[in-house]
Protein backbone atom coordinates (compact mmCIF):
# COMPACT_ATOMS: atom_id res chain seq x y z
CA UNK A 1 0.00 0.00 0.00
CA UNK A 2 1.09 3.45 -0.62
CA UNK A 3 1.15 6.23 1.57
CA UNK A 4 -0.48 8.46 -0.28
CA UNK A 5 -1.71 8.82 -4.41
CA UNK A 6 1.92 10.32 -4.95
CA UNK A 7 3.40 6.72 -4.27
CA UNK A 8 1.38 4.63 -6.67
CA UNK A 9 3.61 4.46 -8.90
CA UNK A 10 6.47 2.70 -6.50
CA UNK A 11 4.13 0.60 -5.02
CA UNK A 12 2.90 -0.82 -8.34
CA UNK A 13 6.96 -1.17 -9.47
CA UNK A 14 6.65 -3.31 -6.07
CA UNK A 15 3.91 -5.23 -6.72
CA UNK A 16 5.10 -6.20 -10.15
CA UNK A 17 8.55 -7.46 -8.41
CA UNK A 18 6.17 -9.89 -6.02
CA UNK A 19 4.14 -11.02 -8.77
CA UNK A 20 7.28 -12.07 -11.27
CA UNK A 21 8.15 -13.88 -8.66
CA UNK A 22 4.80 -15.43 -8.38
CA UNK A 23 4.08 -14.03 -4.98
CA UNK A 24 1.09 -13.39 -4.15
CA UNK A 25 0.22 -9.77 -3.79
CA UNK A 26 -2.33 -6.86 -3.97
CA UNK A 27 -2.59 -3.57 -4.24
CA UNK A 28 -4.38 -1.34 -2.23
CA UNK A 29 -5.36 1.94 -4.16
CA UNK A 30 -8.46 3.07 -1.56
CA UNK A 31 -8.45 6.61 -0.70
CA UNK A 32 -8.15 5.75 3.17
CA UNK A 33 -5.81 6.85 5.76
CA UNK A 34 -2.39 4.62 6.00
CA UNK A 35 -4.06 3.31 9.86
CA UNK A 36 -7.50 2.38 8.64
CA UNK A 37 -5.69 0.10 5.35
CA UNK A 38 -3.37 -1.05 8.30
CA UNK A 39 -6.54 -1.97 9.97
CA UNK A 40 -8.37 -3.88 7.35
CA UNK A 41 -5.58 -5.54 6.39
CA UNK A 42 -5.35 -7.31 9.94
CA UNK A 43 -9.14 -7.95 9.94
CA UNK A 44 -8.72 -9.69 6.82
CA UNK A 45 -6.05 -11.93 7.79
CA UNK A 46 -3.36 -10.69 5.34
CA UNK A 47 -0.06 -11.78 6.61
CA UNK A 48 1.94 -9.18 5.70
CA UNK A 49 1.60 -5.37 4.66
CA UNK A 50 4.31 -3.46 2.78
CA UNK A 51 4.13 0.09 3.20
CA UNK A 52 5.52 2.83 0.73
CA UNK A 53 6.14 5.86 1.12
CA UNK A 54 8.76 8.94 0.33
CA UNK A 55 11.46 7.40 2.85
CA UNK A 56 11.06 3.67 0.96
CA UNK A 57 10.73 5.75 -2.28
CA UNK A 58 14.39 7.46 -1.89
CA UNK A 59 15.89 4.09 -0.08
CA UNK A 60 14.38 1.28 -2.69
CA UNK A 61 12.77 -0.25 0.58
CA UNK A 62 9.54 -1.07 1.75
CA UNK A 63 8.25 -0.74 5.61
CA UNK A 64 7.05 -4.06 6.47
CA UNK A 65 4.40 -4.83 8.92
CA UNK A 66 3.69 -8.61 9.80
CA UNK A 67 0.18 -9.81 11.14
CA UNK A 68 0.03 -9.90 14.88
CA UNK A 69 4.27 -9.35 15.01
CA UNK A 70 3.36 -5.15 14.22
CA UNK A 71 6.11 -3.15 12.44
CA UNK A 72 9.26 -4.92 11.45
CA UNK A 73 10.77 -2.72 9.87
CA UNK A 74 12.11 -1.30 6.46
CA UNK A 75 13.98 -3.55 4.38
CA UNK A 76 15.04 -3.95 0.50
CA UNK A 77 12.51 -5.67 -1.56
CA UNK A 78 14.82 -8.03 -2.58
CA UNK A 79 15.68 -8.80 1.06
CA UNK A 80 11.84 -9.27 1.75
CA UNK A 81 11.53 -11.37 -1.09
CA UNK A 82 14.38 -13.95 0.45
CA UNK A 83 12.78 -13.54 3.55
CA UNK A 84 9.28 -14.55 2.05
CA UNK A 85 10.86 -17.46 -0.44
CA UNK A 86 12.33 -19.13 3.35
CA UNK A 87 9.12 -19.13 5.12
CA UNK A 88 7.60 -20.83 1.89
CA UNK A 89 10.19 -23.22 1.50
CA UNK A 90 10.06 -24.59 5.65
CA UNK A 91 6.19 -24.81 5.40
CA UNK A 92 6.46 -27.03 2.17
Amino acid sequence: MAVSDKFNVYAKKILDILKGKNLRAEFSDKNETVSKKILQAELQKIPYILIAGEKEEKSETVAVRKRGKGNLGTMKIEDFIKKIESEIEQKS
